[in-house]
């Protein structure tokens, strides 16, 4: 397992590819406002603030990265505190990637913006080009805010094909994961392969489930009301 591609149950993994296609540093979207997306990324959502991570973070997400309800659905390694910290420096150091590929961020309200809710990204390194890796992971206290997850999702897809020109997202996650399963195919996703997992998944008796969805697939779905708030 390595920091760029984490393979846990609670994560919705897709994957993009990066184009070159930019826009300005401070870029106004129907749902979101991005800033500075180069550098200090920070993307805000009407409830919601997506930013790179800062050391104001690291003890929140060292705690529910420990919390029993997220270690029932993630692998071994991760059980161990070092885990969590190798992690959250990874995505610290990718904020001062020249070129940047990796986007990493902090989820905070905006009305509670000391309270870390989880982390979300998108991870090029190491995918073709066009393509992507997407992630979206909420503390255990918000596993219930469907709405958070949607927020969240849209505007990452819209960042990725709009703002980095991507032209495919894909993830992997865990058959198990019925809230991840649900998320994906409200936002047009499409299941495009189930094979086995790592050991520790098998164990357990989950499969991984591969997503994927493209620029115009999103482009059919990006303007639908959520059905949960």
């Amino acid at each position: 397992m390595t920091a760029a591609r984490i393979d846990r149950a609670s994560n919705f993994t897709l994957q993009r590819t990066m184009g070159s296609r930019c826009s300005p540093p401070a870029a106004e979207r129907g749902r979101y406002t991005v800033r500075g997306w180069s550098t200090d990324m920070e993307i805000m959502t009407r409830r919601l603030l997506l930013r790179d991570f800062t050391e104001v973070e690291r003890p929140g997400f060292i705690a529910y990265h420990a919390d029993p309800r997220y270690l029932a659905l993630a692998g071994p390694n991760e059980e161990d505190p070092k885990h969590s910290q190798r992690l959250f420096q990874t995505f610290r150091d990718w904020t001062s990637e020249q070129p940047r590929r990796n986007y990493q961020l902090a989820i905070l309200q905006r009305q509670e913006p000391q309270t870390l809710v989880g982390c979300c990204g998108l991870r090029g390194a190491g995918c073709e080009v066009g393509k992507a890796e997407l992630g979206i992971e909420f503390a255990p206290d918000y596993w219930a805010r469907h709405g958070y997850a949607i927020e969240v999702g849209r505007a990452l897809l819209e960042f990725g094909f709009g703002d980095l020109g991507l032209q495919e997202i894909y993830g992997v996650t865990v058959d198990a994961n019925a809230r991840v399963a649900r998320l994906a195919e409200w936002f047009g996703a499409e299941a495009v392969a189930t094979r086995p997992g790592a050991a520790w998944m098998s164990a357990r008796g989950w499969n991984e489930t591969e997503w994927r969805i493209t620029r115009d697939q999103w482009r059919r779905r990006g303007r639908i009301t959520p059905r949960w708030t």
